[in-house]
């Protein structure tokens, strides 16, 4: 069954995630499910959401998982995010939303990985515009993730800046290109948020 599901994961194009099931027939089943809906584009469901109307708008998406920013004037205090969690059959999650504040005035940028209840916020400096901290969340609790390195809080290394147009987040990794002002060289860096190590910083001007 293990050899099947494997061929089935390369005939869809797809891979295993972080989150591992030892029961492969179900695992082969779900994934037959999803190739065909996918195939299909078939609507299950139909239904409105009254509290975004016209109030948000997307800032990041994970699987069933949409994080949203109000529009206008954010909160004298901080920063907001409604998520909101969609039906899905194939996933196992029902609807549901539910309100996250940070303690942060200049977010830029926001990653999503709701596989490992993964929410990073990239703060910058709200003069220069450029990143200086992620900050490493639980996705459900807006606390610090309990896996990250340094309760949460990752800074930019060595003065660099972050472009808002290139990052991301894949495992472990952080992925982001990086200017360094000093040199005027920029580089492409990967970063465990869990320990706080740089796997990857390579330096190129096509980046």
């Amino acid at each position: 069954m293990l050899l099947q599901y494997e061929l089935a994961l390369f005939y869809c194009g797809m891979r295993d995630g972080p989150r591992k099931d030892p029961d492969h027939k179900a695992q082969l089943g779900r994934l037959l499910t999803h190739d065909a809906a996918w195939r299909q584009l078939a609507w299950t469901n139909v239904m409105s959401l009254e509290h975004l109307a016209g109030a948000f708008h997307p800032a990041a998406i994970s699987g069933s998982t949409v994080a949203f920013i109000p529009f206008g004037p954010g909160p004298v205090s901080g920063f907001k995010l409604l998520i909101q969690q969609f039906p899905s059959a194939l996933r196992g999650t029902e609807i549901r939303h539910w309100e996250l504040q940070f303690q942060l005035m200049s977010v830029h940028d926001t990653l999503m990985d709701s596989s490992q209840d993964l929410l990073i916020l990239l703060e910058c400096d709200p003069l220069s515009g450029y990143t200086t901290n992620y900050h490493i969340y639980s996705l459900t609790t807006g606390r610090p993730h309990p896996l990250a390195a340094n309760q949460g809080n990752l800074e930019v290394p060595d003065g660099r800046t972050i472009s808002i147009s290139a990052s991301g987040v894949c495992g472990d990794y952080i992925g982001a290109t990086a200017y360094n002002p000093s040199d005027k060289s920029t580089h492409l860096v990967l970063r465990n948020w869990k320990t706080g190590a740089v796997k990857v910083d390579a330096v190129s001007v096509i980046f």
